[in-house]
């Protein structure tokens, strides 16, 4: 989501948190300090990062990681998605009420794609 804005992702700290640079900056950075440890996440990396390290043992040791192994695998990804979606649209009808349409009153991105949550703003 940050790189059409000029970000990039340089690490993670807490749970959900990420750390955000400007481009322009990061080169900058790493021309001035070319021995510094500044290295970029691509996309895909980023939410892995944030997937692992968010997976705690909620649900029982391990579940966690073994959802985001099986949503990592093809072509299991799709019913993960399946399944998440159904607690999502309840939990969302739940606290946020019905539309005209019979889902949730508020608009959501559950997906594999960041460009559907983009298509919401």
């Amino acid at each position: 989501l940050a790189l059409p804005f000029g970000y990039k992702v340089l690490g993670q700290a807490g749970a959900h948190d990420l750390l955000l640079l400007r481009s322009d900056m990061h080169t900058a950075l790493r021309e001035r300090i070319p021995w510094a440890p500044m290295m970029a996440y691509t996309p895909g990396g980023a939410a892995r990062a944030v997937g692992v390290r968010s997976m705690k043992d909620y649900f029982g040791r391990g579940v966690g990681a073994s959802w985001l192994f099986v949503a990592e695998t093809e072509p299991r990804r799709e019913r993960v998605l399946e399944l998440v979606r159904a607690g999502v649209e309840d939990s969302c009808l739940a606290s946020q009420g019905r539309a005209h349409d019979g889902r949730c009153a508020r608009s959501y991105s559950l997906g594999l794609d960041a460009e559907d949550f983009r298509r919401l703003y």
